[in-house]
């Protein structure tokens, strides 16, 4: 979902940058992801397409930004990216591509980083109009250099499956809470599905497939979420139950797998029982009591 906050927030400026009669352009594409081994460096570039009847002067500009607060940094620390800081001339009715470089740091963590580039017209005298930008996003996945063929990988995610309540067979539901941890830097999206069956497979299992939002779950975020089931079945009563989850980063092929089990409801139904028998036995006890006193 944050990643379509994005592409709305893009939009949004890209509406503001279009509102200018005097100003009429588009960029490709609105997001650049990239992925790059840890001390290398790549050229990547922006198109600009100039609809106007005059050229166009434009001046690139990197910020820093947070997907999570959705914040354009200023004089952000976390740039990764040098461009040319003279300006290019985009001629009427036509396009330019215009280049930029990723360079990260040296030694930079593995993980997933975001800068935007902001093309803005030069007007008058030199004057820079930011107002009228128009930008791209630009997501930067380092990764290890000797897993430069699989691509972005991670371990650094846990996964928990626990029982909240394991309700009342035909009465009240199974209720669950699956957790997700993002203990890398990379931006994850978790998928999967807890099968939730009966230890003896007196039936089909039950299953529950996770964040199907397809949210995106950023470095050190948890995901928690509560699940019920109320399919019931006679044997669970008299057998115990197991709620297994399989459950992928959506980054690579890893996947963590992780279990709890659900009690039968033996000793509930003995313990109803006795309950029974004693108010069986009490209320017999009472029943002759009373018919003592009346002879």
């Amino acid at each position: 979902m944050k990643f379509l906050k994005i592409l709305f927030t893009l939009t949004i400026i890209y509406t503001l940058c279009g509102i200018s009669n005097t100003y009429a352009s588009s960029l490709t594409p609105a997001i650049n992801e990239i992925k790059l081994a840890q001390g290398q460096r790549v050229l990547s570039s922006v198109t600009f397409g100039n609809d106007e009847d005059r050229d166009i002067d434009l001046l690139i500009t990197v910020y820093g930004y947070d997907p999570q607060t959705e914040e354009i940094i200023e004089n952000s620390k976390d740039l990764f990216i040098k461009a040319d800081t003279d300006t290019f001339t985009v001629k009427a009715k036509s396009e330019r591509e215009i280049p930029y470089e990723i360079f990260p740091v040296n030694n930079q963590e593995k993980g997933t980083y975001f800068n935007i580039v902001v093309l803005s017209p030069v007007q008058g005298d030199k004057d820079i109009s930011i107002s009228k930008g128009i930008s791209q996003l630009v997501v930067l996945h380092i990764i290890d250099p000797q897993e430069e063929v699989l691509g972005a990988t991670t371990e650094d995610f846990s996964t928990k499956i626990e029982v909240l309540n394991k309700g009342i067979p035909f009465f009240k539901p199974l209720k669950l809470k699956y957790t997700v941890v993002n203990n890398s830097n990379y931006v994850l999206n978790p998928t999967g599905r807890i099968e939730i069956l009966n230890k003896r497979s007196n039936y089909k299992p039950k299953y529950v497939y996770i964040n199907r939002e397809r949210g995106k779950l950023y470095p050190k975020e948890v995901l928690e979420k509560t699940v019920t089931i109320d399919n019931w079945h006679i044997s669970d009563i008299f057998s115990e139950r197991v709620a297994k989850g399989s459950i992928s980063n959506g980054l690579d092929s890893n996947t963590k797998q992780s279990e709890v089990y659900i009690g039968s409801y033996v000793y509930e139904v003995m313990g109803g029982l006795v309950l029974l028998i004693g108010i069986f036995i009490l209320i017999k006890s009472l029943r002759e009591d009373i018919k003592k006193k009346r002879n």
